[in-house]
């Protein structure tokens, strides 16, 4: 969930094995290891936390998500499943591009 709007949904192991959404990511990768020299990457997210009462145009997470396309700020994706698993949801553009 990214300011009040599920993101991502799955069962547990499925989300952390595969794990799709650009949050995700980072979420999953600021979890601790017991080994520091494991080389682990990760993601630090950058640019602005948007305000929950007045949250951007388009997806909520796009203006910290280092794949944002245009289509990212005009659109809000739909929380929709993929080809290889219908009950993982994602709402991303990434993930489920608009129909032509």
């Amino acid at each position: 969930m990214y300011l009040g709007k599920i993101v991502e949904m799955a069962d547990a192991d499925d989300i952390y094995t595969n794990g799709q959404h650009p949050y995700t990511h980072a979420l999953l990768s600021s979890i601790p290891v017991p080994d520091p020299k494991s080389g682990r990457n990760r993601i630090v997210l950058k640019g602005e936390v948007p305000s929950v009462e007045n949250p951007p145009a388009g997806c909520n997470f796009n203006t910290r998500c280092e794949y944002v396309q245009t289509i990212c700020l005009e659109k809000e994706p739909e929380l929709l499943g993929n080809k290889d698993n219908p009950n993982h949801l994602t709402a991303c553009h990434l993930f489920h591009p608009p129909i032509r």
